[in-house]
């Protein structure tokens, strides 16, 4: 065999004959022939072999490895008689899923750099021609939500989702990436990314107002998170909070400057007439 592919055996396997020095075959020669590969790959299968009429037939060679070219040596054992040929080994057959994505990614927000999925076999080698090569490719997210254009065909075993706008939204924290092809069986990669918070989208009322008497401040004074669109509290946000209301005159200081994403207000009060009054923050 001049070519191979990884962890497969040849599809023409070896066989070599003991000659003499003019090529006749010497027919009553039972010795033994022992086959080795240049450093690279692990030659696998039975690499030695008796001759029988002189002649050396190997049944179930394979090389497992990374790809390249690589040399057979057939040595006659026990002498210095040996005969060398140069075979290529390919890739095997698609066997597991690499992932490249951002560890840390921003709530909400499209990947800063977009996930590369490569199929390959089972050393590591990118399946990069024939059926597999060219897979449907499919991302996805346990515990998050997953956004973009998710389902791209792979081009020579790589399926780059650069410019397909992958986001994930939900709650800060570790979450899962998934990459999945189905066939000939389904095989998935999960990396896990670290969600931060996004940028501000709503306000939450963290603790109400209450003990509200006419020209008194609450005894319970309000808090008020800024928070991203999935509710987690921008924590880098200083930004100024505005409590407002109509039909009464709100004392105090109406405006609270936020620590850490949170602004709690301290003397507000209300006076006028008895009443239910709605507080607006904004």
């Amino acid at each position: 065999a001049s070519s191979a592919a990884n962890r497969i055996a040849f599809g023409a396997q070896p066989v070599v004959e003991i000659q003499d020095v003019s090529g006749n075959v010497l027919a009553t020669d039972t010795r033994t022939i022992d086959v080795t590969v240049s450093s690279g790959p692990t030659l696998e299968g039975t690499a030695s072999v008796a001759a029988v009429n002189g002649v050396a037939t190997f049944s179930n060679l394979s090389l497992r490895g990374t790809v390249g070219t690589f040399t057979l040596t057939y040595t006659l054992r026990s002498t210095a008689v040996a005969n060398t040929q140069s075979i290529v080994l390919g890739h095997g057959v698609a066997s597991q899923l690499a992932m490249t994505s951002p560890s840390t990614l921003v709530n909400d927000t499209v990947f800063g750099t977009q996930p590369v999925v490569t199929i390959q076999d089972q050393d590591g080698n990118t399946v990069s021609t024939g059926s597999d090569a060219s897979q449907s490719v499919t991302l996805s997210s346990s515990n998050s939500t997953i956004g973009g254009t998710v389902t791209m065909n792979a081009s020579a075993g790589v399926a780059n989702f650069v410019g397909k706008g992958v986001k994930l939204t939900g709650l800060v924290g570790s979450r899962n990436l998934t990459a999945t092809i189905s066939s000939p069986n389904e095989i998935t990669r999960i990396n896990t990314v670290t969600i931060t918070f996004g940028a501000a989208n709503k306000l939450a009322l963290t603790t109400s107002a209450a003990g509200a008497a006419n020209d008194v401040s609450f005894t319970t004074q309000p808090v008020v998170a800024i928070q991203d669109v999935s509710g987690n509290t921008v924590a880098n946000s200083t930004a100024s909070v505005t409590a407002s209301t109509t039909g009464v005159t709100l004392g105090g200081t109406s405006v609270a400057n936020a620590q850490s994403g949170v602004a709690t207000f301290a003397n507000l009060k209300l006076t006028g007439a008895t009443a239910s009054y709605t507080i607006t923050y904004s």
